[in-house]
């Protein structure tokens, strides 16, 4: 999503939030993330400042304990376009079937991303 915003002009290319942090197991790596998620205003992850340290350390040891992050991981794996992708193949679509002087279809819509996908 970042990606897109960046590509919009809507967003800088810099930040210091890392997904891969947050998903790493490690506690360090995890807060860092946090962190960066809070001190980012766009993150829509807003808490009052007297709170983001308790915050930060309550969150990384729940995530730590849990295996929320490994099942999110899991279905996120699932996503072959995710948000960045499936702006641009719902375009190509809306395109060929304007080309094709035929009404767009939300039936036809599954069987274009099974074979858009194929080309990703």
């Amino acid at each position: 999503m970042h990606r897109l915003k960046v590509a919009q002009g809507r967003a800088s290319g810099r930040r210091a939030y890392e997904p891969l942090d947050l998903f790493s197991g490690d506690a360090t790596r995890m807060k860092m993330a946090l962190q960066a998620l809070l001190d980012e205003p766009h993150n829509n992850f807003a808490i009052p400042v007297q709170a983001k340290d308790l915050l930060i350390e309550l969150l990384a040891a729940i995530l730590l304990q849990s295996d929320v992050l490994e099942r999110l991981l899991a279905l996120q794996r699932l996503d072959r376009f995710d948000i960045a992708g499936i702006y641009p193949a719902a375009e190509a679509y809306q395109h060929r079937t304007a080309a094709d002087s035929m009404p767009g279809s939300m039936t036809a819509l599954p069987q274009f991303l099974t074979t858009a996908g194929t080309r990703c």
